[in-house]
């Protein structure tokens, strides 16, 4: 779940220096679609991943609520931290 998350912030903040390259080129306005373009579809990908992700805990969607999706650091149905399995030496996140 950690991973997907990091995921999802390396799309977002990579937009703006992939974007910045594009601009810098000879042919800026085509570079500048194609990394716009790309970066749409990675973003929809990734939260698409996010979106899906299973709490340890309850099963249910960590991070979605009915149709919301807000990417928080608790799930929104049972309140597990995404840190609780590191902290938990057993790996058992049923007790907690």
């Amino acid at each position: 779940m950690r991973f997907r998350r990091l995921l999802l912030w390396i799309v977002i903040f990579a937009y703006l220096p992939a974007m910045m390259i594009a601009l810098g080129s000879v042919d800026y306005r085509k570079w500048g679609a194609i990394v716009f373009g790309s970066w749409i579809v990675l973003l929809t990908l990734s939260v698409g991943f996010a979106c899906l992700a299973r709490c340890p805990r309850c099963g249910e969607l960590y991070h979605t609520h009915g149709p919301t999706f807000l990417p928080l650091r608790r799930c929104l149905h049972c309140s597990l931290h995404i840190k609780a399995g590191k902290k938990s030496p057993e790996g058992d996140l049923t007790n907690q």
